[in-house]
């Protein structure tokens, strides 16, 4: 099964444009250049190009992308693959939470109230980790609160989908997950004690947690964005070339391909509101 899809992963992946080609893109003066530009690029030049809607077009590639996956996996692995698809629908909860539009079509528009999103995730598997985050909101009035409490729902949903996996797949993904989720919750020790000035037992309420990471919890020092964005990128990227034909080298291809559409999108915005050069490349993580 897996050896039907990495080889053609492989070929995708030399299409991921790098640092020459960020750098080129962020000294271009307006936006007609920059998609000129970026017409160029390999990776877009694959899929087309859709220039009147260009940032739901970046937006949707790997979800579209993953779809494709989904449907070439078979019995237990797409099993666990559609739990990982989950990732999307946590998306558009968050863009519904906050007020934005749905980019992934799980809400019909941005203009849900917090009750009928609540409405609309009743029977889900995002039930209780909503109720549990709105109940915190209902004292504290920060939306983080759900926020946070639903990411922890994903990633431990997807901890426990691991039993799909055959043995040695499992074996090799869990540890990919693990490692992905301690930067996860790094990010989060960062944000919640920058932003929100929580201390170090109050954090840990906030954390995704599972049996699998308990250890970590007690050691974790914070990470700021581009230094996550970094470092999931390195951890993406080693498992990628090294950990062939599993689950976790998918995970991997996708999580890569989301930092480099992702870049691409913060080009383009800063361009459109007129950031400086350097803003933008130190926004794209790449200093």
């Amino acid at each position: 099964m897996y050896y039907s899809i990495y080889p053609r992963l492989r070929v995708i992946f030399t299409y991921f444009p790098e640092r020459k080609t960020f750098q080129g893109l962020t000294e271009v003066d307006n936006i007609r250049a920059f998609l000129n530009n970026l017409k160029n690029i390999k990776l877009i030049s694959r899929f087309p190009l859709h220039e009147e809607k260009i940032e739901d077009y970046l937006g949707e590639q790997v979800y579209q992308f993953s779809k494709k996956i989904q449907n070439q996996l078979q019995s237990s692995a797409q099993e666990f693959f559609t739990d990982y698809m989950r990732i999307y629908e946590l998306e558009d909860i968050k863009n519904a939470l906050y007020g934005h539009k749905s980019q992934f079509k799980l809400f019909k528009d941005s203009n849900y109230t917090m009750e009928e999103i609540g409405q609309e995730l009743e029977n889900t598997p995002w039930q209780e980790a909503w109720k549990s985050g709105v109940s915190r909101y209902q004292s504290s009035g920060n939306k983080t609160d759900i926020e946070f409490k639903l990411e922890s729902r994903y990633y431990n949903l997807l901890l426990d989908s691991l039993e799909n996996l055959l043995w040695n797949d499992r074996k090799i993904t869990r540890q990919f997950l693990i490692n992905w989720i301690i930067l996860v919750n790094q990010n989060w020790y960062y944000r919640l004690q920058n932003n929100y000035q929580l201390e170090d037992f109050e954090i840990k309420q906030y954390l995704a947690f599972h049996e699998l990471i308990a250890d970590k919890i007690n050691k974790l020092q914070g990470l700021n964005s581009e230094d996550y964005q970094e470092k999931l990128y390195n951890l993406c990227y080693k498992t990628f070339k090294e950990e062939m034909y599993t689950m976790a080298a998918i995970l991997s291809f996708l999580r890569i391909f989301k930092i480099k559409t992702s870049q691409l999108l913060s080009i383009y915005k800063g361009l459109k509101y007129n950031l400086k050069k350097d803003t933008i490349y130190t926004a794209i993580g790449e200093k």
